[in-house]
């Protein structure tokens, strides 16, 4: 029998310490060939790794457990719009759209709504587990086998594959450089856009239009975007302008640049907006047109050129372009008679059927009462109202109306169709009286933006701020036969002191049903 002879420890080498070995450990754990912890009913390194313990056998071996491990059913019946959680949400659901979502300024510090979206994803079954110990990322000796899959990024990717399919090769994508587009291969809709998207569809949609119809009418329009690339810029852009006015006192620097992006996708939203309306209209465009124009109006109020009082309206010498915000309401009636969204093929049908037709009348409201009952004395002498006169006879007197009905009031989502009666119904004589710079007309519309200017709907108050001061200055410089930036002033203090729900009148005059006049809704 031969001698056993040990073999001489090399130089420097450590000497094994002796160690207990794992007899009970779990099968998974001996698979591996790693020491288990016999900790039961699961050790920590199958819980680190993802597999359910296994210990007798019970169980297959390396089976995946629940915990950790990301699961999604895409559910082979539901439509790309339902993948990407863009159909509409029933009360109480959770959805995936309010990634960072900026709410307000609140002691100069801009407020974060912070979900996690990796928990929910709209329109499909899915689960994220996490283990209630399991307090850090498994160490990198121990790899998950299963890779976490972004859902924003996911659901970018599907947007961006329906947005290129319904598009032209060519596009013109936003150029940092310039202020105008330049041609380039096909924008692409990326995470972040997805994360602006997702404020457009929990904050700014729902400040647009009809409070009532808000929700309802997001979800058409979200439907609507993912395959309609110059709506979709659109959306974008009106939300990028949001943040701008909501970080415009706590973060002056954030705010200019959500202001250059946004004003970056409005501009391509534009451009591809007239190119497809220079060309014979699809069916298939005809509400994403209707949509679109909603969303031309809201940012076409918002944005003013300047902060600067002295370069704005109508102080700034006189350009074509001063008054287009106004002109926009007979571009949008031509909009309506061209997508007609009462039509019974319409995505908007549900929502929009009871609507009076192509364009608003007068309310009965204002045929059938005399509407020189409101309008205080003074302003009936400057004007030459007399009880003669009538809203086709004198260019004022419409106008004049509407302000004396809601002066006393504050402009909220709730009543904003009461206010839009001034744009709705202003006249082509009005307008022109304003482009030539006549003190009354101006009068009118800066009292209509001292009214509104402490209202609380974020792209009506920020023209009606700066331009009301503009407004007021001017009539102080160039009115010196009626004195009417002294009228105004005192119309600002009365109507302050005695702000109320109501007018300050009996409510057989100033009473009507604003949200169920079906002329003005229809406007948009």
């Amino acid at each position: 029998m031969p001698t056993v002879v040990s073999r001489p420890l090399a130089q420097g080498q450590r000497k094994r310490r002796t160690h207990a070995k794992s007899r009970r450990g779990c099968g998974n754990c001996k698979l591996r060939g790693v020491k288990c912890d016999e900790l039961r009913p699961h050790c920590m390194k199958c819980k680190l790794y993802g597999v359910e313990c296994n210990y007798g056998g019970a169980k297959t071996s390396l089976q995946l457990s629940a915990q950790g491990s990301f699961q999604v059913d895409l559910m082979p019946s539901a439509s790309a719009e339902q993948l990407i959680g863009l159909s509409g949400t029933t009360t109480g659901e959770r959805n995936v759209w309010s990634d960072h979502v900026p709410s307000h300024c609140d002691n100069g510090a801009l407020l974060v709504n912070h979900r996690n979206p990796e928990n929910e994803v709209s329109g499909m079954q899915s689960t994220f587990y996490t283990s209630a110990d399991q307090s850090r990322e498994p160490p990198e000796s121990f790899p998950s086998p299963i890779s976490v899959i972004s859902p924003n990024a996911t659901m970018a990717a599907t947007i961006d594959d329906l947005l290129q399919l319904s598009s032209p090769a060519v596009h013109h994508q936003p150029d940092s450089k310039t202020s105008w587009s330049s041609p380039t291969p096909f924008w692409h809709f990326s995470t972040a856009h997805f994360e602006i998207l997702s404020r457009f569809r929990e904050r700014t949609a729902l400040t647009i239009g009809d409070k009532r119809i808000a929700p309802a009418y997001r979800d058409c329009v979200c439907h609507l975007a993912v395959s309609n690339a110059f709506l979709m810029h659109m959306l974008l852009g009106l939300t990028l302008m949001h943040d701008a006015d909501l970080e415009t006192t706590c973060s002056p620097i954030s705010s200019k640049r959500h202001k250059h992006a946004g004003l970056q996708h409005w501009n391509t939203g534009s451009k591809l907006f007239s190119r497809l309306l220079s060309k014979p209209i699809s069916p298939a465009h005809r509400d994403a047109i209707w949509a679109t124009g909603v969303i031309i109006g809201a940012t076409s109020f918002w944005f003013v050129n300047s902060d600067n009082v002295e370069e704005v309206w109508p102080l700034k010498p006189a350009e074509p372009d001063d008054l287009a915000w106004l002109r926009l309401g007979e571009g949008k009636k031509s909009l309506w008679r061209l997508a007609d969204p009462t039509r019974p093929d319409s995505i908007f049908y549900q929502i929009m059927k009871d609507k009076a037709p192509h364009c608003p009348s007068l309310p009965a409201w204002i045929i059938a009462q005399d509407t020189t009952i409101l309008i205080p004395q003074h302003l009936q002498r400057i004007f030459d109202i007399t009880p003669t006169s009538t809203i086709e006879n004198n260019v004022y007197h419409l106008p004049l109306f509407i302000l004396s009905r809601v002066q006393r009031v504050r402009l909220t989502h709730a009543n904003v169709l009461s206010f839009l009666y001034f744009t709705a119904f202003i006249t082509p004589e009005l307008l022109q009286l304003l482009e030539v710079k006549d003190p009354r007309a101006i009068f009118v519309l800066g009292w209509w933006f001292k009214i509104i200017e402490d209202g609380d709907l974020w792209w009506m108050v920020s023209r009606a701020k700066i331009e009301g001061r503009a407004v007021r200055i001017w009539l102080q410089r160039e009115d010196t036969k009626y004195g009417l930036g002294q009228v105004l002033d005192d119309l600002t203090r009365k109507s302050a002191s005695q702000m109320d729900e109501g007018f300050g009148l009996p409510i057989s005059i100033w009473a009507h049903d604003w949200q169920t006049d079906k002329s003005l809704t229809a406007a948009g």
